[in-house]
């Protein structure tokens, strides 16, 4: 847990109530199912969706990075800027969407899924 950052690093066989536990700590939350015996990696691969999924998305939604063993025995890091998916995404539309996020959220508390930061 790194509060500061607002992250939590978890690995295989975690379970949500240990996530649960580690943020509450810090009066924080994710995004998570209603069953804290799920499993992390099952429950953010697929989809996700509880109590705050309407306030801050989907659990996948959150998801900064993975560390992957793929079938051959390799090992990657897939992490995915979300400000560039949101910029490919709209086109020629973002830098207007990037002015409307300025004016009504400025300090982007609506941030999820890495979206569109203020311009």
């Amino acid at each position: 847990m790194d509060p500061s950052a607002r992250t939590v690093r978890v690995e295989g066989g975690c379970v949500w109530a240990d996530v649960d536990h580690a943020t509450h700590a810090f009066g924080l939350a994710t995004p998570s199912g209603t069953v804290g015996s799920t499993g992390v990696a099952g429950l953010t691969l697929g989809g996700g969706i509880g109590h705050l999924t309407r306030t801050f998305g989907l659990t996948i939604d959150n998801l900064l990075g993975a560390d992957m063993v793929l079938a051959d025995g390799s090992f990657v890091t897939m992490m995915e800027d979300g400000q560039e998916r949101a910029k490919a995404s709209f086109g020629k539309n973002y830098d207007r969407l990037a002015a409307i996020k300025k004016k009504y959220d400025p300090t982007n508390f609506f941030r999820v899924n890495q979206n569109t930061r203020p311009a």
